[in-house]
């Protein structure tokens, strides 16, 4: 086979000039105009930040709430422990004893509380049941008194609304640019 050889009146073709937006039509963006990606972006992590934070007040309050309509008091014994690599208190299993029999349950530690300190297994402590559902048990004291705020419903309120602001400021600033002032 022969190597093809260049034609020596060969020229490129014509290319035809994009079509020009008419003036009225051309999107007056400027360069740095912040994209809606990022106004997406801001409002999505406020509404995750906002649902973390009522997910958290709401456990508390439902458990609460609950254990003060159809709660009853008694003195229960635990019956097992579990704790982390730090040594800290994970979980607490508890026996106790009423009219319809023996129960057994896990406290349960609302959002911003914590399990009591030292307690070990065979000790006594007071708690609150649901008497609708015996499995359901918290300390009497964060009955009594729930805690308030903790750590994470504060860092989840105020990502909320700081991802809330930022959303706002890039909204504005992305309609100032677009008027072009």
């Amino acid at each position: 086979m022969t190597r093809k050889t260049k034609r020596q009146d060969w020229t490129p073709p014509a290319v035809a000039e994009p079509a020009a937006w008419p003036a009225a039509a051309r999107p007056a963006v400027a360069a740095r105009t912040p994209g809606r990606g990022l106004l997406a972006v801001a409002l999505v992590l406020s509404a995750l930040c906002f649902g973390m934070f009522f997910a958290l007040r709401a456990d508390c309050g439902s458990t609460v709430d609950a254990l003060r309509a159809h709660g009853a008091q008694k003195v229960a014994f635990v019956s097992r422990t579990g704790t982390d690599k730090f040594g800290e208190l994970t979980h607490v299993d508890v026996t106790f004893e009423n009219a319809a029999g023996s129960h057994r349950g896990t406290l349960c530690v609302p959002a911003g509380g914590s399990l009591p300190k030292g307690v070990t297994t065979g000790s006594a402590v007071a708690v609150v049941y649901d008497t609708r559902r015996p499995s359901r048990v918290m300390l009497a004291a964060q009955v009594a008194h729930p805690p308030g705020w903790s750590l994470s419903t504060v860092l989840s309120l105020a990502g909320g609304v700081l991802f809330l602001g930022l959303g706002a400021g890039v909204f504005v600033r992305r309609r100032m640019m677009m008027r072009g002032r």
